[in-house]
């Protein structure tokens, strides 16, 4: 018994046939496989971004109530600073602490 469609181009025999079928269906289930993986890992990336960008938003507005303050305390540092290297007492009772806000030199004497 021969198979006549072996004769027709394009035709192959059924072992032939069988083995590209299989590997037709084993490709296509790699294929699904791999794009469940990368669908996988590009969620777990948006999640991370999500926590990240919520994180970050918690930060700023943190940092926005923290600047005022800082901004005030800077300026009333630089007052001190200026009331207390004119005055000749402080300057020349703490020595120390003359040279570390007034520079070392004091401006009231």
């Amino acid at each position: 018994m021969s198979d006549p469609y072996h004769l027709i181009p394009g035709v192959m025999e059924p072992k032939t046939n069988c083995k590209i079928h299989y590997a037709h269906v084993i490709t296509a289930f790699v294929t699904l496989a791999m794009i469940l993986i990368v669908t996988i890992i590009t969620s777990v990336t948006v999640n991370n971004v999500d926590s990240t960008l919520s994180e970050t938003n918690t930060i700023i507005n943190d940092l926005k109530v923290i600047l005022p303050e800082i901004q005030e305390g800077y300026i009333l540092y630089h007052d001190l600073t200026e009331v207390l290297c004119a005055d000749g007492n402080f300057t020349r009772v703490y020595p120390k602490y003359r040279e570390k806000i007034c520079g070392g030199k004091p401006h009231g004497l």
